[in-house]
C-alpha cells in the first residue's frame, strides 16, 4: 500500500494531527530543527513535505519571520489554513512526494522537513522518495525526517499490566491489513537510508516518550484508528477490513479507558547534509 494514505479528510483528523504535532514537539523538548542543524542566520526556503495541517511550517516560519520563507507541501491541503490567515512568510502547495519531482522544485530549499511519511512511505519505494527529497536540496542543505517507529510501540496500564490483550489485538490488526509493520526497515535503520542516499554529516536520535504524552499517545493512535476504518469503509475491496478494524478498535477504546492504558512510541528523527558540491 505504498503512497495510499487512509487517514484525514475531516476537521477532527486536522485537529488530531495538531495533538500529533504538539506531542512530538513536547518529546524532542520543542526543537522544530534538531539542535545539529546551525541556526537561521540567513534568509532560508525550508519545506515541509507532507506537511498535513501545515502546523509544523507556521511553527518554523514564527522562529524567524525575517529570514524564513516556509512552503507546505502535500497531496491534499483540505487541513491547511485558508490562504488568508496564513502569515506572508507561509505559502503552501499542492505536491506528490510519489511522483517525478518538477523541475521548479529541483535544489530549492535550504532545509527540508519531513514528519511520519511513513503513513505512506514503504520500503519498497523508500530510496526513490529519498532521492526526490536530496534532490530538493540546495548543495549544502540539510534534511530532517521524524517519525515513529511502529514496529517498537508498547503499552503500559495504570493497572500494571504490560500488554493490554484488545488493544495488542488491534496493533496485530492494523499490522496484517495494512501489509504488516516489516515496511519501514528505512525508517527502523534510518541512518543508513541517509548514506545510502548521499547525504553526510548524518544524525540520528531515538527519542523516549515522556510519561505525560503515554495518555495522549494514545488518545491520538485510536483516532487515527477510527479515522482509518472510516476510509477503509470507502474502498471498494476493504468493507470487511474496515468492519473489522472498527470493531476491534471499540474494544480496545473500552479496554484502554478501564485499564487506564498508554502507549510508548519512541520517536525516531534523522539528520544528514547535502553535499556542497
Amino acid at each position: 500500500m505504498s503512497g495510499e494514505y487512509y487517514l484525514g479528510g475531516s476537521e477532527w483528523a486536522a485537529a488530531r494531527l495538531r495533538l500529533q504535532h504538539e506531542l512530538t514537539k513536547c518529546n524532542l523538548d520543542g526543537h522544530l530543527l534538531d539542535p545539529s542543524i546551525p541556526p537561521v542566520k540567513r534568509p532560508m526556503m525550508i519545506a515541509d513535505v507532507g506537511c498535513g495541517t501545515g502546523v509544523w511550517a507556521l511553527d518554523v516560519a514564527e522562529t524567524a519571520p525575517e529570514l524564513v520563507q516556509a512552503e507546505a507541501l502535500d497531496i491534499n491541503l483540505d487541513e491547511v489554513p485558508p490562504k488568508a490567515w496564513l502569515p506572508k512568510n507561509v505559502v503552501c502547495h499542492e505536491f506528490d512526494l510519489m511522483q517525478e519531482l518538477p523541475e521548479k522544485l529541483v535544489k530549492r530549499y535550504d532545509i527540508i522537513n519531513m514528519q511520519f511519511g511513513s503513513s505512506f512511505i514503504r520500503d519498497a519505494h523508500s530510496k526513490e522518495v529519498m532521492a526526490r527529497l536530496v534532490n530538493m536540496l540546495k548543495p549544502g542543505g540539510y534534511l530532517q525526517i521524524t517519525d515513529v517507529d511502529y514496529s517498537r510501540w508498547s503499552w503500559v496500564t495504570a493497572t500494571g499490566d504490560t500488554k493490554p490483550p484488545e488493544v495488542v489485538k488491534l496493533y496485530e490488526l492494523v499490522d496484517q491489513t495494512f501489509g504488516g509493520f516489516h515496511q519501514w526497515k528505512w525508517l527502523g535503520d534510518i541512518e543508513t537510508t541517509f548514506m545510502e542516499a548521499g547525504l553526510q554529516s548524518i544524525q540520528s536520535r531515538r527519542v523516549e516518550a515522556k510519561p505525560s504524552t503515554r495518555q495522549p499517545n494514545m488518545m491520538n493512535w485510536m483516532l487515527a484508528m477510527l479515522e482509518a476504518g472510516h476510509a477503509l469503509s470507502n474502498h471498494p475491496t476493504m468493507k470487511q477490513h474496515a468492519d473489522a478494524l472498527l470493531a476491534q478498535r471499540m474494544k480496545a477504546a473500552t479496554e484502554a479507558r478501564a485499564l487506564g492504558v498508554g502507549m510508548d512510541c519512541a520517536v525516531t528523527r534523522g539528520i544528514g547534509r547535502k553535499p556542497s558540491r
